[in-house]
């Protein structure tokens, strides 16, 4: 049974802590923060901080990360540690998935759950996954909305997890000198900020920089999705991709 820290209450269109909670107010009136349609309820036991719950996994959309079970964190970076060619295939499949997934719900944010969109969404990702269904099983990885980062950020460094929202993002190059051979290269960082105030940043490589997607300049509030390792970089949040193809826009 997943469960929450935060609700999404309907009616105020807002998200409201534990402590925030009141029974005449919220009692049936309170949902998944992430795909805004399982109903939540709040859980009070002895000995226990109180928290929210749903009643099945199968309430949430199937987009939701809290639809299906998790990947542990061993399996995940034993995964991406591996060389061999299923194990990589394996990952790329997960990866893959969890980040159509996470694009599907800012699809279905921006349209405002147009039923035409939502049925295509729908049977696009479930076409997906079955033709990989019967080789590999289909787990959720560890996912945050940008919005919710920075107050989450001390349960995610040092792990891979996946950021989605919408961000205006900065991109900026820098020229840097290798400190053994004294030749020149180029490293590009990008910087996602919401209302201008600094998220996290991405820095590119310069052979990641080759396969990097500009986007349109002047380009504002951008839907995206990416996989990677969240570290700390003089108390700013850095995350370390392994390729741009788990870097994705809207």
């Amino acid at each position: 049974m997943p469960t929450f820290e935060e609700a999404y209450y309907k009616i105020e269109n807002k998200n409201i802590e534990i402590k925030d909670y009141i029974d005449k107010i919220h009692y049936e009136k309170i949902y998944c923060p992430e795909c805004l349609t399982a109903p939540l309820h709040i859980v009070r036991k002895q000995n226990v901080c109180p928290y929210y719950a749903s009643n099945s996994k199968q309430e949430h959309l199937e987009d939701c990360q809290h639809y299906e079970d998790y990947i542990t964190k061993k399996n995940l970076n034993k995964l991406i540690e591996s060389k061999n060619n299923e194990d990589e295939k394996r990952l790329e499949f997960l990866i893959d998935n969890n980040l159509q997934r996470a694009i599907n719900l800012l699809i279905r944010e921006e349209t405002k759950r147009n039923n035409t969109v939502e049925s295509f969404i729908s049977n696009t990702t479930k076409n997906q996954l079955k033709a990989s269904l019967n080789e590999y099983k289909y787990e959720s990885i560890p996912r945050v909305s940008i919005n919710r980062l920075l107050s989450k950020s001390g349960e995610f460094i040092d792990n891979y997890i996946i950021i989605w929202g919408n961000a205006n993002v900065e991109s900026k190059d820098y020229d840097r000198i290798n400190s053994t051979t004294g030749k020149k290269f180029k490293i590009r960082k990008l910087i996602f900020r919401v209302k201008g105030n600094f998220k996290f940043s991405i820095q590119l490589s310069e052979n990641q920089i080759k396969h990097y997607k500009e986007l349109p300049q002047n380009s504002m509030n951008n839907g995206f999705a990416v996989f990677g390792l969240v570290k700390s970089n003089k108390g700013f949040l850095e995350l370390k991709i392994l390729t741009t193809v788990h870097l994705q826009y809207l």
